[in-house]
């Protein structure tokens, strides 16, 4: 079968591999770890603990990642579409000068990513993105005497502190450590900016802009996008009745960072994606056109998975899950274990598999037998996940504004690193 390839004779394009079919992707974006060997029981208990880690990396993409992944492959494609180097009118408006004629221009590329913490939002991203190199080094380039290097795709968290010069920092140490990976002789472009006593946010933001277009970045991904928001204290949020008002609350006027982002999604040619709680979703919608911006590739929703019936889970999650028991004698009715899981996890993918794992702990804690029992993991809800019951109980109340209150906790980064050096080694 011959392939057409709508792109052909674009440089931007080249190295980026084939367009991938759904199958395609599906299969790229799933990790399978090493089984665990069948003579497990003979493997000391300190050191299958360790072994067992090997769970964190499983990943199984749903419909919709693959749909996010397909959406993310359009909007780069197409952004080079737009900026093929041997158009003179890219180089004109990569300059600021007049075109000679009038030619089309790009349509505004932003796709959001929504979900609760700990659904895969971030994992599914980075790891679409992992397809692509990230610096491709160009040593011809249409109407460039010198080499020129390509930078495909960027990926940083938005601060908490809403601070143009933070966000700023982060971009310009994300830009300079990708190119430094890949180049051995490149120097740090940004050092004298980030090292300045006094810094101005709103101009090393455009200062970073006028280098990433220079470069034809592809994909400028913003993580943890509710930063943006001013977000109440767990306390205070607590304090007002469930649904009485949204947690977040969009302040354009005040906030650089936010207005920076906005202007970027309206002018630029370069796709953006933005990933963030539904609350930060829910901010972004409440004008108008904003709304408009992100459904130019769509808004996709991550979920959970909301019951032990869901086929996703039970068919395809929970099956795989099953064949990483690092016991003698494993567990068999998956139906049962699936609804406990659930019950005590609420579906959250990252929450699955930390019980898995601290389930194997209580386990392996038993000497009398080397099994895994559904008490073991109703063990360890109540001790290493004892922290999120509360969140946990929200999540399965299916009421958006109870989960809104305990977003922060199931997303806390210090609960889970503190979580996963507690469940790998014994006491």
């Amino acid at each position: 079968m011959t392939t057409f390839d709508p792109y052909e004779g674009n440089v931007l394009v080249e190295k980026l591999g084939q367009i991938k079919s759904r199958k395609e992707t599906s299969t790229f974006l799933t990790y399978l770890p090493k089984l665990p060997p069948n003579n497990v029981e003979s493997i000391p208990r300190h050191i299958r603990l360790h072994i067992l880690q090997d769970v964190r990396d499983l990943h199984i993409p749903s419909l919709n990642e693959a749909r996010l992944s397909e959406s993310m492959d359009l909007m780069l494609r197409q952004s080079y579409k737009y900026r093929d180097p041997k158009d003179k009118s890219t180089w004109d408006n990569l300059y600021a000068s007049a075109p000679e004629k009038k030619t089309p221009t790009a349509p505004p590329m932003v796709m959001g990513v929504s979900g609760h913490a700990g659904v895969g939002k971030t994992q599914s991203i980075r790891h679409s993105l992992s397809g692509y190199p990230q610096i491709i080094i160009h040593d011809k380039f249409p109407r460039v005497v010198n080499e020129l290097n390509q930078v495909v795709w960027i990926s940083v968290n938005v601060p908490s502190s809403r601070k143009p010069e933070h966000l700023a920092m982060k971009l310009m140490n994300a830009w300079d450590h990708a190119l430094a990976s890949h180049i051995d002789s490149y120097t740090p472009r940004f050092t004298e900016d980030l090292q300045k006593n006094k810094l101005d946010g709103p101009r090393m933001l455009e200062d970073w802009k006028k280098v990433a277009t220079s470069h034809f970045l592809g994909i400028l991904h913003l993580d943890e996008a509710q930063n943006l928001f001013p977000i109440k204290s767990l306390k205070k949020r607590n304090a007002n009745k469930y649904g009485t008002e949204q947690p977040l609350k969009l302040s354009i006027k005040e906030d650089e960072c936010l207005k920076w982002i906005l202007s970027l999604s309206n002018s630029w040619d370069t796709s953006i994606i933005i990933s963030c709680t539904p609350d930060g979703i829910n901010a972004f919608k409440s004008r108008f056109s904003n709304l408009q911006r992100f459904i130019s590739y769509g808004l996709h929703t991550l979920k959970r998975f909301e019951s032990a019936d869901d086929p996703q889970f039970k068919d395809v999650f929970l099956p795989c899950l099953f064949k990483y028991q690092y016991v003698k004698d494993k567990l068999v009715d998956i139906n049962q274990v699936g609804k406990v899981i659930i019950q005590l996890s609420g579906g959250i993918p990252r929450i699955i598999i930390a019980l898995w794992i601290a389930a194997h702990r209580v386990a392996f804690e038993r000497e009398k037998n080397d099994s895994l029992q559904i008490e073991d993991f109703i063990e360890a809800a109540k001790t290493y996940l004892a922290p999120l019951a509360t969140a946990i109980k929200a999540i399965n109340s299916g009421e958006p504004s109870q989960m809104s209150v305990y977003e922060d906790m199931i997303g806390d980064e210090g609960f889970w690193d503190a979580f996963w050096n507690s469940v790998a080694f014994f006491d």
